[in-house]
């Protein structure tokens, strides 16, 4: 016997359980770009788009770890805000202090 779908959004419902809950490391994140043009950048088995405004939109996505998502996010090429978790935001200030002293440092000196 055919039973209702979990949820009105059957793919949504997908991608949510597979791109973010079955991750241990969770991250919602406002794109500072219009939903289909994040789309072109956020694949539905990296995560779950939701339209915002007419140039936001809201990326829910999983990783394994902090350092994972963080690597993530900046390889997908679009400015974004975090909103959770506060350990990703924590992470991606120490990395933007690391990649800084290694743009500083003279070649040859190693970093400083």
């Amino acid at each position: 016997t055919p039973r209702p779908p979990p949820a009105e959004d059957v793919a949504a419902f997908v991608s949510r359980g597979t791109a973010v809950e079955a991750y241990p490391v969770k991250g919602r994140v406002v794109v500072h770009a219009p939903l289909a043009v994040a789309a072109a950048h956020v694949s539905p088995n990296a995560g779950l788009l939701e339209a915002r405004d007419a140039h936001t939109c809201v990326l829910h996505t999983g990783a394994r770890s902090v350092p994972d998502l963080a690597h993530y996010l900046q390889e997908m090429g679009l400015d974004f805000t975090v909103e959770e978790p506060d350990e990703l935001r924590a992470h991606l200030a120490a990395l933007v202090e690391r990649l800084a002293r290694a743009a500083r440092a003279p070649a040859g000196t190693g970093l400083t």
